[in-house]
């Protein structure tokens, strides 16, 4: 039997209440996990109503895939006719803390002055402009998540670095595990260029993954 409600989330301990409420009212809904979720392009909505509690701090969680498996499935629910509650173009302005304040302007309600920028070069054009210290935050936030003052474009510049660092790290990481499962993609000309250069340290063209995976472990353990 088709449950009247499904409830799109990413966070069980904040469902709690919800669902004992609605099991309590005798309420037919099932929950659609976001940290393993899955779903086809063909499906019909079975649910009456679709009620979207995705967060935008799931990274912070570990959850990083939650956010875009979200958007993807609202869309598609959407465009099925199903009847959703936080649908994607809600979801979306959550996720952006410019097109909020954007929003707030347009609808005469007073938000502090901030630019938006994805490269610090890009944001040496504003920096006359700029009154130090400032907030640093990213523009998909949640919880004050990664919010840090900062006194200067130097300490930016510092924090983007640092953080470029880590996400090469983990890029790397996922490579090697991608290279340890041994599914075909251990092919050295199967790498595209980015990967070759991130894997020259450790990786040759007669190298297994196996091979790498135990270099790896050796050199940074």
């Amino acid at each position: 039997m088709d449950p009247d409600l499904v409830v799109i989330h990413e966070h069980p301990e904040w469902q709690k209440p919800l669902f004992e409420a609605l099991t309590r009212r005798g309420v037919s809904f099932e929950a659609f996990d976001l940290k393993q979720g899955a779903f086809t392009n063909a499906e019909t909505p079975a649910a009456r109503l679709y009620f979207n509690q995705a967060s935008p701090s799931a990274y912070v969680r570990g959850n990083a895939r939650a956010v875009p498996l979200a958007l993807a499935y609202l869309r598609t629910l959407e465009y099925r006719g199903a009847r959703v509650l936080n649908g994607a173009d809600v979801f979306a302005l959550e996720l952006s803390k410019s097109a909020q304040a954007t929003l707030l302007g347009t609808l005469g309600i007073d938000t502090p002055w901030s630019i938006t920028f994805n490269e610090v070069e890009a944001l040496r054009r504003y920096e006359r402009d700029i009154r130090w210290p400032a907030l640093l935050k990213p523009d998909q936030g949640g919880s004050g998540a990664r919010i840090q003052v900062v006194q200067s474009l130097t300490e930016v510049e510092a924090i983007f670095k640092a953080t470029e660092a880590d996400m090469r790290e983990q890029r790397l990481k996922d490579l090697l595990v991608a290279l340890s499962v041994d599914l075909g993609y251990h092919n050295w000309k199967m790498l595209n260029v980015e990967e070759r250069e991130l894997l020259a340290d450790v990786l040759d063209e007669q190298t297994t993954g196996s091979e790498v995976i135990e270099r790896w472990w050796r050199t940074n353990h």
